[in-house]
């Protein structure tokens, strides 16, 4: 048995000495590798730290109106009316752009991050149209979220209602018209009466008579023609 455990002038028996001063030195000397180690792992969870913390979500709420011909005798048909418009927009490659650039975010980031969803009361199915619709945002910090959130609604908004953009022209021409003949109204009105005080006063001068009986009567004229013109 002695003779196999010698063998090749190895002692399989015999205790081995653990040099620690050469270990050491062999650290001491690379100590580089240690501490590169430890500056990585302190990169590395700090990337895990930034990279799993909290998602916040932001929500945009727009009205798409309801377009009706100028008589108001029925619904037109247009993109406003159309219930994939809204969720085609958002998820465009210009949208996203657009929505990336005003929040400070990469492109990457927004998508697969925006959803659009109608609004309807609880337990009602929604309708082919649904003039309320949800923009919701999800990014890494709130202030990007509502960002975003915003230049998406804002996109809708400019390529969905050019139609009501137009009615809206349109309506305040009309307003400026009609305040613009009211003006008128009351300047003639204000003519009329200024000449009739003038005639009440010409009649008193004249004494009672034929001639103040005529100033009434004509005065008279004049308050019809007042409210003819009110009326008009």
């Amino acid at each position: 048995m002695n003779d196999v455990r010698r063998r090749d002038g190895v002692d399989l028996d015999a205790e081995r000495e653990v040099d620690l001063r050469s270990a050491w030195t062999r650290i001491s000397e690379r100590w580089w590798l240690p501490l590169g180690g430890l500056v990585l792992g302190a990169i590395l969870g700090l990337l895990v730290s930034v990279g799993s913390g909290d998602v916040y979500r932001a929500e945009a709420l727009i009205y798409l109106g309801q377009p009706f011909t100028p008589a108001g005798g029925g619904q037109l048909q247009s993109l406003q009316t159309n219930p994939k418009t809204v969720s085609e927009i958002v998820r465009s490659e210009a949208a996203i752009a657009k929505a990336a650039k005003a929040a400070d975010m990469r492109p990457g980031q927004l998508r697969g991050n925006v959803t659009s969803t109608a609004v309807v009361q609880p337990g009602q199915v929604a309708r082919n149209f649904t003039p309320l619709v949800e923009i919701e945002v999800r990014a890494p910090t709130k202030v990007k979220a509502e960002k975003a959130s915003n230049a998406f609604a804002n996109t809708v908004v400019n390529q969905v209602v050019p139609y009501i953009r137009q009615k809206m022209l349109l309506l305040e021409t009309q307003i400026a018209d009609d305040e613009d003949q009211l003006e008128e109204i009351d300047a003639r009105i204000a003519e009329l009466s200024a000449f009739r005080e003038r005639l009440v006063s010409y009649g008193a001068g004249r004494g009672s008579g034929c001639g103040c009986q005529k100033a009434g009567a004509f005065c008279g004229c004049l308050d019809d023609v007042s409210q003819m013109a009110v009326s008009g």
